[in-house]
C-alpha cells in the first residue's frame, strides 16, 4: 500500500471485513470458535500472500509484506469478532 496512513486504515478495514466473512462461513460450517478464529486469519493471510506473489511477475508493481501483515491482523480481528458472537442464541 501507499505510505498514506488513510490507505493503510482502509486496507486494514477491508481485511477485517474479509476475516469476518470467512468466519461467518466457517461458523456456519460448524467449526469450533478457536478454529474459526485461526482459520479466518490464515485464509486472509494466504489470500493476501497469493496477491503479493502474483504481483511479482508485473514489472511496474512493487511488492512488500505490509499487505500480508494487514491481512493477517485484520483477518484475525474480523474473525475474532465473529467467532465469539452467539447467533440466534446458539452456542457452538
Amino acid at each position: 500500500p501507499s505510505p498514506d496512513p488513510w490507505s493503510w486504515a482502509i486496507e486494514f478495514l477491508k481485511w477485517t471485513l474479509a476475516g469476518g466473512v470467512f468466519a461467518l462461513a466457517l461458523r456456519e460450517r460448524g467449526l469450533p470458535r478457536v478454529a474459526v478464529f485461526f482459520a479466518g486469519a490464515a485464509l486472509c493471510g494466504v489470500l493476501s500472500a497469493v496477491f503479493e506473489m502474483a504481483q511479482i511477475v508485473v514489472d511496474a508493481r512493487n511488492t512488500d509484506a505490509t499487505s500480508v501483515f494487514f491481512a493477517l491482523t485484520g483477518g484475525a480481528l474480523g474473525s475474532l469478532g465473529i467467532s465469539y458472537v452467539r447467533a440466534c442464541g446458539r452456542s457452538h
